[in-house]
């Protein structure tokens, strides 16, 4: 089902089945809602794509051999990534190697296509692409020691034109550590030695950096569980860090404030992963929380902080 992003209205609405022993849906057995329609991978030893009417379900283009993987096939996909102009796949040859591909949604066309050499940072295991805003993040390949670094990508394309908005290699080199990439830029931290403080900075794509004041926020885990919002830095920080609390630094260099939470919840510990999409995070108005980590499937605790 398609809903306008406004209204709410029902502007598509398309029912497809699933095999029976299907327990859990890859990109091959459910479409993507797209502009154009529904967007169909299909199995084949370098992929086939298919774009399906969201009334009727009838084809409205198809697309052989997306992929090269230089003469092995493909051994994996990911769930494919719409845009308004732009459908991005990416998949892992058996070679090892990745290629990331760009489909104009109206015909099937190749946007770009990024192969080869060109293609020497992807890593064709374990990461999937998102979308963050109308910018493709793409994760590049640091070694098992980063395996775990959730919505840190080092590059960020468009989508359309698969030009490069932005990279942010060389941050350890300043001393800098990438807390999270973000639609309006890279989001870093900085801790001098033995301090149990951090300062973020927002790095932004098209304007001059915003900083937090010196050691603004405590915590261990610098990428778990933040925002940048326009005005400051929102970290949630659990009992194990003194918590649990809403620390807020302002851009500026402004004096940064705590809110008490009333309620036990908890976050990943430095050494986990960061926190799964849709769990923190800044809605018109508010930040949203959303623990899981006693639900047991018995339901989720929400917590809503008005910005």
């Amino acid at each position: 089902m398609v809903l306008d992003g406004v209204s709410g209205e029902i502007v598509g609405d398309f029912e497809e089945p699933i095999a029976p022993d299907v327990e859990r849906p890859g990109p091959f057995n459910v479409g993507v809602a797209a502009h154009a329609g529904v967007f169909h991978l299909e199995g084949s030893d370098r992929l086939s794509a298919t774009m399906l009417s969201d009334q009727d379900g009838s084809e409205q283009w198809h697309a052989e051999d997306l992929f090269t993987c230089e003469g092995s096939k493909v051994h994996r996909a990911d769930r494919p990534v719409a845009f308004s102009d732009a459908v991005v796949v990416r998949a892992g040859c058996g070679s090892l190697e990745a290629e990331l591909i760009a489909l104009d949604p109206g015909d099937g066309s190749v946007l770009w296509h990024l192969e080869g050499e060109e293609a020497t940072f992807l890593t064709s295991e374990r990461r999937h692409v998102r979308r963050a805003g109308e910018l493709l993040p793409v994760y590049q390949d640091r070694g098992p020691e980063y395996q775990d670094e959730q919505f840190g990508e080092l590059h960020v394309f468009d989508p359309a034109s698969g030009e490069v908005v932005g990279e942010a290699t060389g941050l350890q080199d300043e001393g800098l550590y990438l807390a999270r990439t973000l639609e309006q830029g890279f989001l870093v931290s900085q801790r001098d030695l033995g301090a149990d403080a951090v300062r973020y900075e927002l790095r932004l794509f098209d304007g001059p950096a915003l900083t937090t004041a010196h050691q603004a926020v405590e915590t261990s885990s610098p990428g778990a569980y933040v925002l940048a919002l326009e005005g400051a830095v929102v970290k949630f920080v659990d009992q194990r860090e003194g918590g649990p609390k809403v620390s807020v630094a302002p851009w500026g260099g402004g004096e940064a404030f705590d809110v008490d939470v009333p309620e036990r919840t908890q976050v990943p510990l430095s050494s986990e992963p960061r926190q799964p999409e849709g769990r923190f995070e800044a809605v018109p108005g508010a930040v949203v929380l959303v623990d899981r980590s006693g639900a047991e499937g018995e339901g989720v605790t929400v917590l809503g902080f008005g910005e």
